[in-house]
Parts: C-alpha cells; sequence; structure tokens
C-alpha cells in the first residue's frame, strides 16, 4: 500500500513539473545572423521580388543581419554598411567571411571616375594613402574599388592603387611662396577636370596658394582672400603679378585741309587756255 502511494506521489510530481515546464516563458530568440554577400554586386529590395525597388546596392564580403524569411528563397536583411533593410537571395549569401581585396591609393590624387576610362567624368579624388576596397578588375587596366572613408564607388587606374602601405612612395614637396592668375579671369574647378563644377572665378594678378601638386597640368590652389580651393592647369599661374601690355597710340588722322593742300601741291600742273583772237 505504502508503495503504490509513492508512485501515486511520484506521478503526481511529475505531471506538476511538467505543467510548470508548459507554463514557463518562451525562451528568447537569438541575435540575428550574419551572413555576407558573395557577388560582385547585389542589391536589397523593398519587397522579396525582382520587380521590387531597389533600397541598396551591397557589394562582395558585406555583412548583413539576418532578420526574415519568406521561405528558403528571399531573406529580409539588414546591411551595417549602408543602414537599409531590405530582402535579398538567401543564395547570394554566406556564413563565411570573404576576404577582401584592399589596396592603398599610391598617388597625390586619384580620381575616382564613372567608368573605367580617363575620359569618363570623375567625383571624388582619393588622396594618397587612402584606402579602397577592390570590387571588380576588367582586365584591361582598371580596378572598380569602394573608397572605405565615405564608401564612394568608382573606377581608378590599376597601377594607381597598392596592396600594400608600405609601398607608397614619399609625396613631392611643394615650393613655398604664392602665384598669381595670368590670364584676365580664370575658373578654379572642383576637380582637375575641366567639365567640373566651377567653384572660383578669379581674376587677373589674384594671389593663389599651392596645396597640392600631383604633377602633369593641374594644380590645386586655395584664394586666400575669400577661402576658396579648387584645381586649375599651371600653365594659368605666374610666378609673379602679371603686366598687362600697353595698346599701341592710335595715329591721329591728317586733317582734311593738309591732305587737300598736299594732293594739290603732287597735281601736275595745268595747261592755260588759250583764248580764240578777235577776228
Amino acid at each position: 500500500m505504502a508503495v503504490r502511494t509513492k508512485k501515486q506521489g511520484l506521478g503526481l510530481l511529475c505531471l506538476v513539473l511538467a505543467l510548470i515546464s508548459a507554463c514557463a516563458a518562451p525562451q528568447v530568440a537569438e541575435a540575428p545572423e550574419t551572413y555576407y554577400v558573395t557577388t560582385l554586386i547585389s542589391y536589397l529590395r523593398e519587397c522579396p521580388e525582382y520587380n521590387c525597388q531597389v533600397v541598396a546596392e551591397l557589394y562582395r564580403g558585406d555583412a548583413v543581419k539576418f532578420l526574415d524569411n519568406r521561405g528558403e528563397d528571399w531573406w529580409q536583411m539588414y546591411s551595417e554598411r549602408t543602414g537599409r533593410t531590405g530582402w535579398l537571395q538567401s543564395s547570394l549569401l554566406s556564413q563565411t567571411p570573404l576576404a577582401i581585396t584592399e589596396a592603398y591609393s599610391v598617388r597625390e590624387n586619384v580620381t575616382l571616375r564613372d567608368c573605367p576610362s580617363n575620359d569618363c567624368p570623375g567625383h571624388k579624388l582619393l588622396l594618397r594613402g587612402e584606402e579602397v576596397q577592390k570590387i571588380i578588375d576588367n582586365g584591361r587596366g582598371w580596378w572598380r574599388v569602394l573608397a572605405v572613408k565615405d564608401k564612394s564607388m568608382g573606377w581608378v587606374p590599376a597601377n594607381q592603387v597598392s596592396a600594400t602601405p608600405e609601398r607608397l612612395a614619399a609625396p613631392p614637396e611643394l615650393k613655398k611662396g604664392s602665384l598669381f592668375v595670368g590670364p584676365e579671369t580664370l575658373e578654379l574647378h572642383a576637380l582637375p577636370l575641366g567639365d567640373t563644377q566651377v567653384v572660383k572665378v578669379l581674376n587677373r594678378n589674384d594671389k593663389v596658394e599651392k596645396l597640392s601638386e600631383p604633377g602633369g597640368q593641374w594644380l590645386k590652389v586655395r584664394h586666400p582672400k575669400s577661402g576658396a580651393e579648387g584645381w586649375t592647369k599651371t600653365n594659368y599661374l605666374k610666378d609673379s603679378p602679371v603686366v598687362a601690355e600697353e595698346a599701341p597710340p592710335k595715329k591721329k588722322k591728317a586733317k582734311k585741309k593738309v591732305a587737300a593742300q598736299k594732293s594739290k601741291e603732287e597735281a601736275p600742273p595745268q595747261s592755260p587756255v588759250m583764248k580764240p583772237e578777235p577776228m
């Protein structure tokens, strides 16, 4: 009888423990997992469809956080680099971090261009030693890179970046002193390209200071009077103020009277008119 009572007590205890376990608060969900983009370029979209609007452009190696899913094809992700949330195909993601090719600009100023050609517009200058991430190598001497500092994207010549910052040569020393504007007017551009924004128009003999001298035909200067900084071609600047050439004096026109007298003197003498004798 005692054994039976003991068994009943154990059964009741198990039942109570099962009820407590069932009523316990649900476990807190784990933090979103981190994944890494595997394709060179992919897109976060507003909804899990290919025709949905793009909210952010992602690049190989970008870290993204898992938020939700729609089956196995589309996952809702948060991009740490862009700060945007959207939907991305799960097949483009990996849980293993990917190796990213890092490089550094090796010239005083490297122009980040919209396409892989020197004729393409530039929209940013990379300073010497500025870090970039290689996105695409087009196989024709150009890299598409991501500027780490401000996340700007563009194309640069492959020979203007280096994988090791130790190989960077020391920048050339700038010569001291001021320069003076030679032409009657001179435009300062935002970039060393003639079709970029004009930040200031200077006049002849305006004084400027050198800020950067990367070599070639462009020079970055500062206009001390206004504080404006921009690029101009080196042949427009002089070491000393320019003296404007004086126009040659105009020759005075001879008076009509003098000209007429001179014309009269140079004319051949006329024969006298003979009058007929009276009959």
